[in-house]
């Protein structure tokens, strides 16, 4: 016996001898290959050095924004003749880009102008870095009054916001600088601006979360057209970007109501105007900003989706007696009188045992079939109420009316 314990003991160790060294092996490579802090310090360093470089916490345009718009530019708006010259501008763009000294003498260049200009001077030739059309648009806005600062807003709306070949990272900078200068906008340029804008929001709602830098600009846009009667007439993927992005921008809301009380887009808005709009806004919780407006649009829908009046044309209904339950002792039973005459009548069981005449000691068994809703159980009550002589509610506190449901047999 003992000679034969040896290789189970034997193979027990080796078991046990391996287990251990697996466990082992693993946490040294665990320690080898893994990085020196864990995932989580590293997002905490990253944030708190984020939170470092920019601590006023304003939208800044992004080095992916930036060379974005560098790119599309050049490839949109390219009009040199040769492949030369064309290598040398690009070279020229990355490496104004890339290299910080340079931005940082072209944004000095912004902080040295001294006249309006100066600075729209700036926005034309360096159009295609979005820091430094950023950076002189808001100069422009900050040091100078509006006479001054929108002298050349039809030029800018021009150059940069209603080209179908301006991406929407410039619009979303030069968003802001429009509304300053909306009143000084040309007539024909502010319908222009509205019609951008209206396509500029609807592709950044669908984008969602892809395009929240440039929704909100668009929106704006959209809202001061609106107000001041530069009507775009809107599309029906225009009112589905709004409702999409209701929850998250208020100024959609804002434009949505425009929209829904504008009496020239009385046909689009019909049309448009579905139960399952109240439904989805009844979901949502109003965005901050949005808080005024949210009610109001609810109760706007309501109001579309609400006649006033009946269409012309359209027939009453007649008007028609109640109908009558077959016996007084099934009222409210209606629409079953075949039952109930065969209840009361024709054999007539229940009738029968009323009066007496069915046999002592013998339980009355009815058996009613049909689909739910029909009346079964309300026949039943109606039934014990006959036979007993006692209110239904009063039969069932005294226990003598049990109802069972079959569903908790299951």
């Amino acid at each position: 016996h003992f000679v034969g314990w040896i290789p189970l003991a034997g193979n027990l160790l080796k078991t046990g001898l391996s287990v251990v060294m697996t466990e082992g092996i693993g946490m040294a490579a665990e320690k080898m290959l893994s990085c020196p802090i864990s995932r989580q310090q590293l997002l905490a360093e990253a944030a708190k050095q984020e939170q470092t470089e920019n601590p006023s916490g304003e939208k800044k345009a992004y080095p992916f924004r930036e060379h974005f718009h560098a790119i599309v530019d050049f490839l949109c708006n390219q009009s040199l003749s040769s492949t030369t010259d064309a290598a040398r501008e690009v070279w020229k763009r990355v490496e104004s880009l890339f290299r910080q000294e340079d931005q940082v003498v072209l944004l000095a260049k912004v902080t040295e102008a001294r006249r309006p200009e100066d600075l729209v001077e700036l926005v034309t030739e360096y159009k295609w870095n979005l820091k430094v059309v950023e950076a002189s648009l808001e100069a422009l806005r900050d040091r100078f009054p509006s006479n001054l600062a929108c002298t050349d807003v039809d030029s800018v709306a021009k150059g940069l916001w209603s080209p179908k070949s301006a991406d929407g990272e410039v619009k979303a900078v030069v968003a802001p600088h429009l509304l300053h200068c909306w009143s000084f906008l040309a007539p024909e340029l502010r319908k222009e601006a509205a019609l951008v804008a209206q396509d500029l929001a609807v592709e950044a709602a669908r984008a969602g979360a892809l395009a929240t830098t440039i929704l909100p600009g668009a929106l704006a846009v959209l809202l001061a057209a609106f107000r001041g009667g530069a009507l775009a007439v809107p599309s029906g993927a225009l009112l589905d970007g709004l409702m999409k992005a209701v929850h998250q921008e208020a100024n959609a809301c804002y434009v949505l109501r425009e929209v829904l009380n504008q009496e020239a887009f009385a046909d689009l808005v019909g049309s448009w105007v579905q139960l399952h709009h109240l439904q989805h806004l009844n979901q949502l919780d109003a965005c901050p900003g949005a808080e005024m407006c949210f009610p109001g649009l609810m109760n706007d829908i309501k109001l579309r989706l609400t006649l006033s009046s009946l269409p012309p044309g359209v027939e009453f209904p007649r008007a028609s007696k109640a109908p009558k339950a077959f016996d007084p002792a099934f009222h409210g039973l209606v629409g079953q009188n075949c039952a109930v005459k065969r209840l009361m009548t024709k054999p007539g069981y229940v009738r029968v045992r009323k009066t007496g005449f069915h046999r002592p000691g013998v339980p009355l068994v009815l058996l009613m079939t049909g689909p739910s809703g029909t009346g079964k159980t309300m026949a039943a009550r109606k039934i014990a109420e006959f036979i007993h002589g006692r209110p239904f509610k009063e039969l069932e506190a005294t226990g003598r009316f049990k109802l069972f449901p079959m569903n908790q047999f299951r």
